[in-house]
């Protein structure tokens, strides 16, 4: 998860909690949109489409509260890159 908490300092706890949470978020919305290539049923799609836009609610709300507590990530990527929150 990229520098957050690299010295163990308790201050940072809120951001490593954070961080938990928003990674849960993402990994639920990985499993999901890799569903979308395995269900056939027309009812399991409309299950899954409803699943991940609840999923893309959880994360809109988890950005806005970075945003009003002026939290910090920078999160690695498959890719081999950084990208800050």
């Amino acid at each position: 998860m990229g520098k957050l908490d690299i010295f163990g300092n308790q201050a940072k706890s809120p951001n490593r909690a954070f961080a938990a949470r928003l990674d849960e978020v993402c990994g639920s919305l990985r499993a999901i949109r890799a569903s979308f290539n395995i269900v056939t049923d027309p009812a399991a799609i409309d299950a899954l489409i409803y699943r991940e836009n609840a999923i893309m609610c959880e994360f809109a709300a988890l950005l806005h509260e970075a945003k009003s507590k002026n939290i910090r990530l920078e999160i690695y990527e498959r890719e081999n890159n950084f990208r800050r929150f």
